[in-house]
């Protein structure tokens, strides 16, 4: 009897995971990078194997939204950012998610070597050289 009730339960849940959009992360830096979400659980991304660590450079590195809604629920939730393939070491960045409008809030955690830019569904990640010469660009473009 449990067992249906559960299956029951995450029959109905179904459609509210499918709501979650993806977020997508483009790492213009020379580290890889891994994260958890902030629950209990603390499941760092590296346990999937490759798909779950972001590799130096990649373009549209994707977080399922139906990964974030699993683990943020229909509230705010903090994913950890660390720049290892492992979560180890400090971490670099909080982003803030919410399971409906994507990222909400980045907390760079060290400036001196990234910089996190991004919010609804997509995250950019550079070193801060590279930005500031944007930056330079951007005023005259």
């Amino acid at each position: 009897m449990k067992i249906r009730k559960l299956l029951c339960a995450m029959l109905l849940s179904a459609p509210l995971l499918a709501n979650a959009a993806d977020i997508t992360i483009s790492n213009h830096t020379d580290s890889y990078g891994t994260g958890y979400i902030n629950t209990l659980f603390r499941t760092c991304s590296a346990t999937l194997g490759e798909r779950g660590i972001m590799q130096p450079h990649q373009e549209n590195f994707s977080v399922p939204g139906s990964v974030i809604k699993t683990f943020c629920g229909s509230k705010n939730c903090e994913a950890y950012i660390f720049k290892t393939q492992n979560c180890g070491g400090d971490k670099i960045a909080v982003v803030t998610i919410n399971a409906n409008d994507g990222v909400v809030g980045i907390e760079n955690l060290d400036k001196d070597n990234y910089v996190f830019v991004g919010s609804g569904s997509h995250i950019t990640i550079e070193s801060p050289s590279k930005n500031i010469f944007k930056q330079w660009l951007s005023k005259f473009f």
